[in-house]
């Protein structure tokens, strides 16, 4: 899969990248990923610590899902099992301004911590409701993981592997390794 003409770009992930997959879990489900961010063979995807992630989950109506809902995104193994130490962002809904936190710093929310993701490597967004909450619908829903146009955004990179150094290529194999994969 070629993701772009030029072996390195800053962009933003989102649930319109092809290897973005959608799911609705229901509420209470804590082990199916609302996002799961599969990286293509042949790519490498990093993601800065302090690097901006708009959440927008809505119920089919179009109403902000229950304020106590949890959002993790957290890297997995390549089977799809989270990984404890590679959570980059954990927050409530009602810690978020969906109408300011993409256009105004001050409402800003960052990743906590930084990943690089190796080709198949998976990246889960989790959005937990509540049981008896209104479930999340994607229809009326959106993830933004970076931001490649604002003076204060920090984007996400995705880079071929065959644009990495020799070192630069075995550190992202050997993080990979370390978290499950080859």
């Amino acid at each position: 899969m070629n993701i772009t003409d030029t072996k390195e770009n800053e962009t933003v992930l989102d649930e319109t990248n092809d290897f973005v997959s959608k799911n609705e879990p229901s509420p209470g489900d804590r082990h199916t990923p609302a996002y799961l961010v599969e990286v293509p063979e042949g790519y490498v995807v990093g993601i800065d610590a302090g690097t901006p992630i708009a959440p927008e989950i809505r119920d089919s109506s179009g109403n902000p899902v229950d304020d106590s809902t949890r959002i993790v995104v957290q890297g997995t193994d390549r089977q799809g099992n989270p990984l404890g130490d590679a959570v980059v962002f954990d927050e409530r809904v009602s810690a978020l301004d969906y109408d300011q936190m993409r256009v105004d710093e001050d409402y800003a929310r960052e990743t906590t911590d930084g990943i690089m993701l190796d080709e198949y490597d998976k990246l889960a967004v989790f959005v937990v409701v509540p049981d008896g909450g209104n479930a999340m619908d994607q229809q009326n829903s959106r993830l933004t993981i970076g931001d490649a146009t604002s003076s204060w955004g920090t984007p996400v990179e995705i880079v071929e592997h065959d644009a990495l150094t020799e070192a630069e290529s075995a550190a992202v194999k050997q993080s990979s390794a370390a978290k499950g994969g080859r």
